[in-house]
């Protein structure tokens, strides 16, 4: 960062930094693609897990998945879910089912992007954020983990670039979450 006082070791800059505290609500996976219905076992998943209530959510995405095991993005639901849980295994597994599915579902490949970050595999971390950017260039999410990654993996000027990146990008109108019918 050009003009801050913080040290190059030090880490993201302070104003990129309050970016990088957790959410207060766990944040859903971006996907926008149809309505859900809140009486079926997904509608039910993405009401708990907005409310923090993992196990039970768990619950209604196994549910859902099995319902329609053809719904990649039930799979990223639960993947994210699995990962709030810390059974990062099995949230890998879902993600591969969801890519399976759907090989372009940028959800599914940030969260493979994610996983690998947490198991410090950064090569492979690096290189899924950087495929989905240029097809994504205003994706926060990707310029976000691509800056945990650097920042992880010990470059901390590579990950204030892409800290300031994602921070420009909030300013943007993106959609995200899933449309919930009343």
């Amino acid at each position: 960062v050009a003009n801050s006082t913080v040290p190059p070791t030090a880490g993201a800059p302070p104003q990129v930094a309050a970016i990088a505290a957790p959410p207060s609500t766990p944040a859903l996976p971006p996907i926008a693609y149809a309505p859900v219905d809140p009486r079926s076992a997904l509608g039910r998943g993405i009401a708990l897990y907005r409310g923090k209530d993992f196990q039970p959510a768990l619950q209604q995405f196994l549910a859902a998945t099995a319902a329609n095991p053809n719904d990649a993005c039930g799979w990223v639901f639960l993947a994210d879910t699995y990962r709030w849980l810390g059974l990062e295994r099995d949230g890998e597994s879902a993600l591969a089912k969801a890519l399976q599915l759907d090989p372009e579902l940028v959800e599914a490949r940030l969260g493979v992007a994610n996983v690998a970050r947490v198991y410090q595999r950064f090569d492979e971390a690096r290189r899924t954020y950087e495929a989905v950017i240029p097809a994504h260039p205003n994706n926060v999410q990707a310029r976000f983990g691509l800056g945990l990654t650097e920042e992880d993996d010990g470059w901390p000027s590579r990950a204030a670039v892409q800290y300031e990146r994602a921070a420009a990008l909030e300013s943007l109108p993106i959609a995200t979450g899933w449309m919930v019918i009343d």
